[in-house]
């Protein structure tokens, strides 16, 4: 796992964590807030450097993780982030993760499915 954020001037992107076996560089940003469509913007901004950086030893894939419940995303978000093919990980789907101990063969899955989770139903596994 690489860290970034404002430390290491990788505006959009706090963190990037590595899947070795299926080569696979996970960009995520996380936020507390429900400016997913802000998130997604501020993505396609820094996807081109990103990407030239990591590709094409490793698939990048943009994952935006929010605090907030599926439903207070307002749908531009959610449109937003499926149409540009960033998988969003909403306060639901990370409710594993409170559990004792957490529950990260769960979590872990949800990167598995990446694109294919929905971004606009925020599906639920």
């Amino acid at each position: 796992m690489l860290f970034g954020g404002t430390l290491l001037q990788t505006t959009g992107v706090d963190f990037v964590a590595l899947d070795e076996t299926r080569a696979t560089a996970f960009a995520v940003s996380v936020t507390i807030g429900n400016d997913v469509a802000d998130k997604v913007r501020t993505w396609l901004l820094v996807k081109a450097s990103i990407s030239d950086a990591l590709s094409p030893v490793w698939d990048v894939r943009p994952v935006i993780i929010t605090a907030q419940e599926s439903k207070a995303i307002p749908a531009v978000g959610k449109t937003s982030a499926f149409d540009e093919g960033v998988q969003l990980i909403t306060a639901e789907q990370i409710q594993c993760l409170r559990e004792d101990p957490p529950d990260l063969q769960h979590f872990t899955a949800l990167f598995a499915l990446s694109k294919e989770i929905d971004a606009r139903t925020s599906s639920v596994l």
